[in-house]
């Protein structure tokens, strides 16, 4: 399946420079050190950033919060890949990180979409009563915010961004047990990816890239 890290080497092909928010599981920031020639990371968890200091000759890893993190430097590519939906004040963060863009920068940003496919059938059928609901997973998970596609445009507008791209990345027509169920063929979940990318309405992840406006 098509993933967020995926979409950023795609985009930001070509760039120089890029930030990264966060370290997370490795995974996009492993895709990402073998696309760019130079990597710079944020990350807030000190265990992390020793685990990960030194590792990739061209990954420089600093200690710092998302929310005060700033540097003379400035960056072609710059990814958020599942923050906004954990931070207090996601305009602030976009808002701070704008300045950092180089000339003719984008901003990579996944998020979550409150009107996925399987939220609006449950919402449809009386199993969910409003689409932004969050479950006790969600918390656990720190989640502090379901947007609509729609929501988290108007939020980057009104950061001062301008949305270059807007696509979905997987669409999920119902819970993740119920499809394991099925036990469908590997081209159904190519074809969920592939309509996702068209109609992000309507996926469960948000793939946007952003610039200056």
């Amino acid at each position: 399946l098509a993933t967020f890290g995926q979409r950023c080497v795609e985009y930001g092909r070509g760039a120089a420079r890029y930030l990264e928010l966060g370290i997370g599981h490795g995974i996009t920031l492993d895709l990402l050190r073998r696309s760019f020639p130079e990597v710079v990371v944020v990350e807030g968890a000190s265990q992390l950033v020793q685990e990960y200091a030194g590792r990739h000759p061209n990954v420089r890893v600093i200690e710092g919060y998302f929310e005060t993190f700033d540097t003379p430097e400035r960056f072609a590519c710059i990814g958020m890949g599942f923050v906004l939906e954990h931070v207090d004040d996601p305009a602030a963060i976009l808002r701070r990180y704008r300045r950092l863009l180089a000339p003719g920068g984008r901003i990579f940003i996944g998020v979550p979409n409150a009107a996925s496919l399987h939220r609006r059938i449950a919402q449809e059928c009386g199993l969910l009563d409003d689409l932004h609901r969050m479950s006790d997973t969600d918390r656990r998970y720190g989640h502090k915010r379901f947007l609509t596609y729609e929501e988290w445009r108007e939020l980057l507008a009104a950061a001062g961004l301008r949305l270059v791209r807007g696509e979905g990345l997987y669409l999920k027509p119902f819970t993740t047990a119920q499809i394991a169920s099925l036990n469908l063929d590997r081209r159904v979940f190519s074809g969920l990816v592939s309509v996702a990318r068209r109609c992000p309405e309507m996926a469960n992840t948000l793939f946007l890239e952003v610039d200056h406006g």
